[in-house]
């Protein structure tokens, strides 16, 4: 049986053939976690495949700051981080906020909500970043247990950003290609043929 090396699923599932191109303008960052590249149920990898603007860069401990406050010089571009505030913070009001429409490279923690975290509390930079706090519908992400209340997967968070911008077709082509996924993923564990 083979593999699909992008996508991870049995060849017969690939979905990479269907990965739409959108049309946004819209600048992502993937921080991803190591653990999540060999996740058949990552969804940071669709986002790399259908957005034009977007770039992974590998979450390390030690090195992730200071790569990615360099990456954001050497574009000229302001980064924002799509994650959801703690009400305490928002309160507080410690930190600016960002706003869809705004021109920035939006940042977002590639991972379970675990990882996401504790890469948060590990990087100073990624504190300090103005935050964009998505208000969102209930996840539809089903293959992963333990899922958080409120919480969504990365390529949902896309979706609601495009939909926010006013991008509503690049959004439903982003959405239809998450549930070709999904369905892929299902087949993939449940030896299916098809989806």
């Amino acid at each position: 049986m083979s593999f699909c090396c992008d996508c991870l699923l049995r060849s017969d599932l690939c979905i990479c053939q269907r990965a739409p191109r959108l049309q946004s303008s819209l600048q992502l960052l993937l921080l991803t976690h190591p653990a999540e590249l060999d996740k058949v149920s990552n969804t940071g990898k669709l986002l790399l495949r259908a957005v034009p603007g977007s770039r992974r860069v590998l979450w390390q401990r030690r090195q992730s700051g200071e790569e990615l406050q360099a990456l954001m010089k050497n574009t000229g571009q302001q980064a924002c981080l799509l994650y959801p505030e703690a009400a305490e913070a928002a309160v507080a009001g410690d930190k600016p906020a960002c706003t869809p429409a705004d021109n920035y490279c939006f940042l977002l923690l590639d991972g379970t909500w675990q990882q996401s975290a504790k890469m948060l509390r590990q990087c100073d930079w990624l504190q300090q970043l103005p935050r964009l706090a998505l208000t969102v519908p209930p996840s539809q992400f089903n293959l992963r247990r333990n899922q958080q209340p409120g919480s969504v997967s990365t390529v949902e968070a896309a979706i609601h950003l495009l939909r926010l911008r006013g991008e509503s077709a690049d959004a439903g082509l982003l959405h239809n290609y998450f549930g070709d996924f999904q369905r892929a993923c299902e087949a993939h564990r449940s030896g299916h043929n098809k989806w």
